[in-house]
C-alpha cells in the first residue's frame, strides 16, 4: 500500500523575518549614523576648545595684568567658533549648521579678568565648549523618545618652564642676583674670623636691593690697634658660615671685598694705646657733594676726610690711597688751631682705602713718613654686584672706618646690591675675544666656530646646576662631562673675531642680504630676534684659559642690534642699535614660546627671565 505524505511549504517565512527584523536593523543603522554624527560634533567641539586655549595662550604678555586677561579671552573666543557668547567669531563654526546660540563657551571657569582664576593668576587658559540639543542626523531616536544630546569638550594650555634648555646661544650672562648672603668680619692683618652672620633680603635702599641682619645682631670684638674689615659672601644656594674664611669662601660661594684677600669692604679700627707719639684718635668721611654717603659714592664727587690726632702734634700729614691720592699722597690741611686735619679726595675710583702718614720736616718720600693707620675707605663708582656695604655697632653706623674704643660691639651689617635684572633691562654683551670681558661660551663642541653656534643654536641640552656631584665642582673639560643634560658650560677658548659675531647674528635673524627683520622692540613680531642665553655666576669670565661654569639658569634676550656703525656685517637696519664691533645689544624680556619644544613640567615663574612655553596639557 502506498502512503503519501503532504509536503510542508515555507513560502513567506523570509518575508515574515524581514518584517520582524527590518525595523530593528533600521533602528540600529540610525543609531550608528547618529552616533557617528554625535562624534563628529564632539570632535569639532574639541577642535574649537583646543584652538581657543592655544590662541588665547599665544597672546600672554608681561607684566601680566587684567588687560592681558581680557586680551587672552578675546583671542580665545575668536577661535572657539560662533557661540552664544560671541556669535560673530570668525573661525571654527560648528559643523552641521548649528546655530551660534546652541554653542556655549566658558573660559577659565568664568573667572573675571584680573581675578585669581583668570589666565594671569592661574598661568593657564581653560576652555569648556558645549553644544546643547545636538540634532540627530536620522530622527528615529526622537521617535523612540530620546532627546537631542548635549555635547561638551574641554581643553587647557598651560605656561610651563622647560626642564631642559635647548637651542641655546653661546652667550653667558654673569648674573648679579643671588639667593643667600652673609657678612664676615675679619682681622685684616691675619684673616682671622671675628664674627659672622647670615643676611636676609629686606627691601630696597636708593634703588639697591638691601640685605641685612637687623633682626639678629652679632657680637663683634674690636681689639686695640686691630683693623676690622667686613667681607660679603654670596651664593645661588644655601651655604654654611662655619670654619675659616677660606673654608667659607669656597665655590659656589663668592666672597667680595677689596683686592686683598682679607681686606673688607667696610671696617673699623680699634684705637691704639696712648703715648708720646702721634696717633689717630678719630676719623670721619663726610659726603660733601656725593651720592649716598661719604664712603659710597657715584664716582663723580669729592668726599672729605677729617682726622683727629693725639699725642705729639705732627708737622704735616698726608693721605695716601690705593687708587686715588697715590704716590706721596694728598696734602692734609690743619683745621684752624685744632687737632683736626682734613683733605678733599678728588673723584675716588673703585674700592679705595686711605692711610694717614705723618711727614717730618724735609721728608718728600714715603719711606721717611710714618703710617698712622687707615683712616678712610671709599667705594667710588661700581664694584658689582655689591654697591654698598656698611655696618653699625651698638646702633651707630660706621661708614669709615672710624677709629673706635676697643670693646665688644653689637654689629648689624647692611649691603646694597644691584637690583635684580628684570624684563626691560638693557644690556650690551661683548663676544669678541679682542675684549678682556668677552662673554662667549662654547656650548656645542660639535660646532667648530662661534658664528655657526649663533646661527643654529647649541644642540646639547642643559639644565640648572644642582651643586652636587658629579656636576659640582664642574668637570674641567667637556670630555669629562656626564650624560646630558649638562649642568656646566665651557668658555669659548678659540679666537673670536668681531666678524664671527656679526655674521652669526645676521644669519640668525635673517638679515644677511639687507634689512629683512628690523628690531620692533618692545613689540615682538619676529621670534628670530629672541634668543636664549646662559646665566652663570657673577665672577665668571674673570681669568683666561679653559674654564667651565655652573649653569644658574637661562634668560630670554631680544636683540636690538649688533656690530659697529660702519664696516663689517653690522645690523643692516637703519633704526637698530650698533653698539660696537663684536657686541650684541638688546633687552632682557619675559618670553613665552608658542611651540613646546622641550619637556616642561614646572610652572612658569612670571617674575624671572627664564623662557617658558605654551603646552596643551588637557
Amino acid at each position: 500500500m502506498r502512503v503519501t505524505y503532504a509536503r510542508q511549504h515555507d513560502h513567506g517565512g523570509v518575508l515574515v523575518m524581514v518584517a520582524v527584523f527590518l525595523p530593528v536593523i533600521l533602528m540600529m543603522a540610525s543609531f550608528a549614523i547618529d552616533i557617528g554624527n554625535w562624534w563628529e560634533h564632539k570632535r569639532h567641539l574639541q577642535i574649537e576648545a583646543d584652538a581657543a586655549v592655544l590662541a588665547g595662550g599665544g597672546v600672554y604678555a608681561f607684566p601680566c595684568t587684567a588687560s592681558v586677561d581680557s586680551a587672552v579671552y578675546s583671542e580665545a573666543l575668536k577661535y572657539a567658533g560662533p557661540s552664544a557668547t560671541n556669535p560673530g567669531a570668525p573661525y571654527n563654526p560648528q559643523v552641521g549648521g548649528v546655530a551660534a546660540g546652541s554653542v556655549h563657551v566658558v573660559l577659565n571657569g568664568g573667572a573675571a579678568p584680573g581675578s585669581a582664576g583668570a589666565p594671569c593668576g592661574t598661568k593657564w587658559v581653560d576652555a569648556t565648549v558645549s553644544e546643547t540639543g545636538a540634532p540627530w542626523f536620522i530622527k528615529v531616536a526622537n521617535l523612540a523618545g530620546l532627546a537631542n544630546p548635549d555635547i561638551t569638550a574641554h581643553a587647557r594650555a598651560e605656561i610651563l618652564k622647560p626642564d631642559v634648555g635647548e637651542g641655546l646661544l653661546p652667550i653667558g650672562f654673569p648674573d648679579p642676583t643671588f639667593t643667600n648672603a652673609a657678612a664676615i668680619w675679619v682681622n685684616e692683618s691675619t684673616g682671622a674670623v671675628l664674627a659672622k652672620t647670615q643676611l636676609t633680603r629686606d627691601g630696597t635702599t636708593n634703588g639697591l636691593t638691601r640685605w641685612d641682619n637687623s633682626s639678629s645682631s652679632v657680637s663683634l670684638p674690636v681689639g686695640a690697634g686691630v683693623s676690622v674689615g667686613m667681607i660679603i659672601a654670596t651664593a645661588p644656594t644655601s651655604f654654611s658660615i662655619n670654619g675659616t674664611l677660606a673654608q667659607i669662601c669656597t665655590a659656589p660661594v663668592s666672597c667680595t671685598a677689596s683686592s686683598s684677600a682679607t681686606g673688607g669692604y667696610s671696617g673699623v679700627r680699634g684705637r691704639p694705646g696712648g703715648g708720646g707719639a702721634t696717633t689717630l684718635s678719630s676719623s670721619v668721611m663726610s659726603a660733601n657733594n656725593c651720592a649716598y654717603d661719604g664712603q659710597y659714592t657715584d664716582g663723580a664727587c669729592s668726599p672729605v676726610v677729617t682726622v683727629t690726632v693725639a699725642g705729639t702734634a705732627p708737622t704735616a700729614l698726608r693721605l695716601i690711597g690705593s687708587n686715588t691720592c697715590t704716590g706721596t699722597g694728598c696734602t692734609m690741611t690743619r683745621v684752624g688751631s685744632t687737632s683736626d686735619w682734613a683733605v678733599t679726595i678728588p673723584g675716588p675710583s673703585g674700592l679705595d682705602w686711605f692711610d694717614v702718614y705723618s711727614v717730618p720736616n724735609g721728608c718728600s718720600k714715603v719711606k721717611c713718613m710714618t703710617d698712622l693707620g687707615t683712616a678712610a675707605r671709599v667705594l667710588g663708582g661700581t664694584i658689582e654686584p655689591v654697591e654698598l656695604a656698611q655696618f653699625s655697632l651698638n646702633g651707630m653706623s660706621y661708614n669709615g672706618p672710624y677709629l673706635i674704643a676697643p670693646a665688644t660691639y653689637s654689629a648689624v651689617a647692611q649691603i646694597g646690591v644691584q637690583a635684580d635684572i628684570t624684563p626691560g633691562t638693557h644690556k650690551i654683551i661683548d663676544l669678541s675675544s679682542s675684549s678682556s670681558q668677552t662673554h662667549a661660551l662654547d656650548c656645542d663642541p660639535g660646532i667648530p666656530n662661534l658664528k655657526d653656534e649663533i646661527i643654529s643654536g647649541c644642540a646639547p641640552g642643559y639644565a640648572v646646576n644642582g651643586f652636587v656631584s658629579p656636576w659640582y665642582p664642574c668637570p674641567s673639560k667637556v670630555q669629562s662631562f656626564p650624560a646630558q643634560p649638562w649642568q656646566c658650560v665651557p668658555v669659548q677658548t678659540a679666537s673670536v673675531s668681531p666678524s664671527q659675531v656679526e655674521d652669526g647674528m645676521a644669519g640668525r635673524t635673517g638679515n644677511t642680504s639687507g634689512c629683512a627683520s628690523p628690531s620692533t622692540y618692545p613689540a615682538i613680531t619676529d621670534p628670530r630676534r629672541v634668543i636664549t642665553i646662559f646665566r652663570v655666576p657673577f665672577d665668571s669670565f674673570q681669568s683666561p684659559g679653559n674654564q667651565t661654569f655652573p649653569v644658574l639658569g637661562f634668560a630670554s634676550f631680544y636683540v636690538t642690534g649688533w656690530g659697529g656703525s660702519n664696516g663689517g656685517n653690522q645690523d643692516p637696519c637703519a633704526g637698530d642699535e650698533h653698539p660696537g664691533k663684536g657686541q650684541v645689544a638688546g633687552y632682557f624680556i619675559k618670553y613665552v614660546d608658542k611651540v613646546d619644544n622641550a619637556p616642561a613640567t614646572q610652572q612658569c615663574d612670571f617674575t624671572d627671565l627664564s623662557p617658558c612655553e605654551l603646552v596643551l596639557t588637557q
